[in-house]
């Protein structure tokens, strides 16, 4: 049976290109949006102001309390989330919203009333990780808190892994990001389009995936 008002989600470790792939899909597939998400943070007088809707402290916590948020979350102290409003906008367009967000946004849509959720985990293994991000925060791009954020992202890559069993009911297919960002943006693609078609999870393979990714991150130590 074909699902209605499918949103795709990509989630994933820090470093593994959920980014790349999710800006190269919306790019190349104009039926595919990006949505502005809310913030209680400032705004910082640059080009990213526009991805924005501004709230309050306040008006953000009525928005959750009155079911506004499809998800949110806070990082460095601003609160983050998707108003119900721009998925509703994306569909009224007659496009199909594209959320890269966390582990908790994913379990959060999963269970919205109103939406079905193809959620998407794109990872890669533990020393391709490594290596990307120290591309992203040493050398030329290099920091004074450029080792402090290295470690925290590697931190919360590897809690995150120990944690997924728990997030497993949640995420319909783990794609393991070796390839070129076209091939994993095909994937990711098939899968949706199968998705909308009424596959259903492979359970199994998510399941020994899910183990070996935490069996890894307790080996890292």
């Amino acid at each position: 049976m074909k699902r209605e008002n499918c949103v795709l989600v990509i989630a994933g470790p820090s470093g593994a290109g959920k980014t790349v792939v999710a800006t190269s899909i919306v790019n190349s597939h104009p039926e595919f949006t990006f949505l502005r998400s809310g913030t209680t943070r400032p705004k910082r007088g640059d080009a990213h102001d526009d991805e924005y809707i501004y709230y309050t402290e306040e008006e953000f916590k009525a928005a959750i309390a009155n079911g506004e948020m499809a998800e949110h979350a806070v990082y460095g102290g601003n609160m983050y989330g998707t108003p119900n409003a721009e998925l509703d906008r994306a569909f009224s367009e007659g496009k199909t919203p594209l959320l890269v967000i966390d582990l908790n946004g994913v379990k959060s849509l999963a269970l919205h009333p109103k939406y079905s959720a193809c959620s998407v985990y794109i990872y890669t293994n533990l020393d391709e990780l490594e290596s990307r991000l120290s591309a992203r925060y040493f050398g030329e791009n290099e920091k004074p808190d450029s080792e402090k954020n290295f470690n925290s992202r590697m931190a919360q890559n590897l809690n995150d892994w120990r944690g997924l069993s728990d997030y497993e009911n949640y995420i319909h297919k783990f794609i393991e990001n070796n390839r070129t960002v076209e091939e994993c943006c095909n994937a990711v693609l098939s899968t949706f389009s199968a998705y909308i078609n009424g596959e259903e999870k492979d359970e199994w393979s998510n399941h020994a995936i899910i183990n070996g990714l935490a069996e890894a991150a307790d080996e890292r130590g």
